[in-house]
């Protein structure tokens, strides 16, 4: 239960490179069709053709680690131009995260920057000690708008968001808004699902 709160699509895959797991992210992923997908043996594969065989090779190495380098990491494109990151690692044979592992696997991280995270602005007010529209703003910078966006958004003035903006860097001992957003992008709250 606990890897479906997670925002990245995770993949447990047993020694034959079979899937075995598969996060709700990650079923999302599948579901999409758009960027990965899996085949009647179980395999999990990019959807583009050439860039399945560079997946494929990593998976191998993390189930070989003794004939690679353990894994790796690369990026998959969707049709659309957008993409994906992925990180391919072995798991440790005994045990992962309640996973009982007797055979040599692999786990597959997927991060979409284009799935949307919904955070819940009292716990990132929580978080950072901010008031609820700092924690507003803090989401929204986050997500990628600028400070005239966010004015617009909130029907503020541009100096009353430039006033909070400043507020939050008082707050969480950041010089930049490039500082502040990096500070909150790595946070627990940006890692999970869900409000």
């Amino acid at each position: 239960a606990a890897f479906n709160r997670i925002a990245l699509g995770i993949f447990v895959l047993n020694g034959r490179g079979r899937l075995v797991f598969a996060n709700s992210a990650g079923e999302t992923l599948l579901q999409h069709g758009t960027v990965l997908r899996t085949e009647r043996t179980g395999g999990l594969h990019a959807v583009l053709h050439e860039e399945d065989q560079k997946l494929r090779q990593v998976i191998h190495d993390a189930l070989h680690i003794g004939t690679g380098s353990g894994g790796g990491v690369l990026t998959l494109h969707r049709a659309d131009g957008t993409s994906v990151s992925i990180l391919v690692a072995p798991l440790p044979t005994g045990g992962f995260g309640g996973f009982d592992v007797l055979e040599t696997a692999a786990i597959v991280f997927v991060s979409d920057p284009t799935r949307s995270r919904e955070i819940n602005p009292a716990a990132l007010a929580g978080l950072f000690t901010l008031t609820t529209d700092e924690a507003k703003l803090l989401q929204h910078l986050a997500d990628g708008m600028s400070l005239k966006e966010c004015a617009d958004a909130f029907a503020l003035s541009h100096a009353t968001v430039r006033t909070q903006l400043a507020s939050i860097l008082h707050k969480t001992g950041c010089q930049r808004q490039t500082e502040v957003v990096r500070l909150a992008l790595l946070s627990p709250l940006f890692m999970v699902c869900g409000k």
